[in-house]
């Protein structure tokens, strides 16, 4: 499958769909039709008067397939996942409920909720019990309706959180290993370009940069790769602390495995590992140690080290894996406070978009998981720094996950290297 497909695959696919509920939100959910009025966020079309285009419910009931998530666990594919699994009904199972619907506990749920609305505005936006009322009018203003528990996903932290808790998954809710033998489709997720493929409902004009700022696309993506490296190792420590003879393998690299036998290209090659060997997901890690040699070149090889030390402790066991993830956890931190210090710079983009590129010729992203990443980021920075480039040889090497080879990605990354335009 080409990634292009993959990637609107992944967005559309109702099997996996964003978060259901941001963690920590304990109001009750009052449900969509509570949205819906056409005096609310229900018109037709867009208000010229107001601050905001009041066609939000119309455009997610229409175009956005979170609102059909719930319909989804009724399909045939569903139910043939379910049935594999010894589930009576896919649409009735908390571990499919979790992220088709903004699953909710009893108590939570107010009179016009409904599980079979899908992934609703609350599952994003959070439980409206406490903003529902103030949120608009002349009165109004965003800062009063975050403390009231309006999240605030314009900020790409949050919004990376409340994606990745379904499109990557948590400690509670996850496509195990167990779903995807079943047919549940392998987790994909990058933040800027997920939210650029779906459909908009919100306008980026004066009234909303002042209410809420604008973001720079590359910020945006970065920081949705470190909160999804946080979150995987907290999900890889999780998993580690168990007494079952085999450790969960959908923390894993899925293509530690699942490559064809004739392969040449061994995923652990370049990182210490014997052939064979379970293997780390380390995309997000990777691209972070790109983006952070830019600005401070003795943390990204403090990151270099832990990664690969990360890869071996795999090897050693469940105590030496948790305890890599915490020493790489703590590095994150002081790496986040040197991303946020700043959008970076034009310069620092095509800086970090070299980076990118010595890093794949260097065999860094070694299998087709890692490669989708690289190309989603330096596709992104050739738009950022408005380059006629376009990553098409890089593309075409992504067109079937079964025929991926590392050694033609080294190569086309050595090619790209030559050519890159001078900034």
């Amino acid at each position: 499958m080409s990634i292009c497909k993959a990637i609107l695959r992944a967005v559309s696919a109702l099997l996996i769909l964003s978060s259901a509920a941001f963690a920590g939100d304990d109001a009750i959910h009052v449900g969509v039709a509570t949205c819906a009025s056409s005096v609310c966020h229900g018109r037709a079309g867009e208000k010229d008067d107001s601050i905001v285009a009041q066609n939000e419910y119309r455009i997610w009931a229409k175009y956005d397939r979170h609102a059909r998530a719930y319909q989804t666990l009724k399909s045939a594919q569903s139910q043939t996942i379910a049935r594999k699994m010894g589930i009576p009904d896919a649409s009735q199972a908390p571990e499919c409920l979790r992220c088709h619907s903004d699953y909710q506990a009893t108590e939570k749920r107010g009179e016009r909720f409904y599980l079979e609305d899908g992934v609703g505005c609350e599952a994003c936006h959070g439980g409206a019990e406490h903003w529902l009322d103030n949120h608009y009018g002349e009165q109004a203003s965003h800062s009063a309706n975050l403390r009231r528990g309006l999240n605030k996903t314009e900020d790409p932290m949050v919004a990376a959180q409340i994606c990745a808790n379904c499109h990557l998954g948590s400690n509670n809710q996850l496509a195990t290993h167990q779903m995807m033998a079943a047919g549940h489709p392998r987790l994909r997720f990058e933040l800027d370009t997920w939210l650029t493929l779906m459909p908009y409902h919100h306008v980026v004009d004066a009234d909303y940069r002042e209410r809420k700022g604008e973001v720079d696309a590359i910020d945006r993506w970065l920081k949705g790769k470190l909160v999804t490296a946080k979150q995987y190792l907290n999900i890889l420590n999780h998993h580690s602390q168990t007494e079952s003879l085999l450790p969960e393998l959908a923390v894993f690299d899925c293509h530690s495995c699942h490559r064809p036998m004739q392969s040449s290209d061994d995923p652990a090659a370049g990182i210490a590992l014997a052939p064979g060997s379970l293997r780390i997901q380390d995309a997000d890690l990777r691209l972070l140690e790109s983006a952070i040699s830019v600005r401070d070149g003795k943390l990204a090889n403090t990151l270099e080290a832990q990664i690969a030390s990360l890869h071996q402790a795999a090897g050693k066991g469940f105590k030496e894996l948790r305890q890599s993830c915490q020493t790489l956890e703590s590095t994150l931190n002081r790496l986040e406070q040197t991303l946020s210090a700043n959008p970076y710079s034009r310069q620092e983009k095509g800086r970090l978009q070299g980076s990118l590129l010595a890093a794949a010729a260097r065999g860094d992203f070694r299998d087709y998981a890692d490669a989708e990443q690289l190309f989603l980021g330096l596709q992104l920075l050739a738009e950022e720094l408005d380059q006629t480039q376009t990553y098409q040889g890089l593309f075409s090497l992504l067109d079937n996950e079964d025929n991926y080879s590392a050694a033609r990605i080294r190569q086309e990354a050595r090619r790209l290297m030559d050519t890159k335009p001078k900034e």
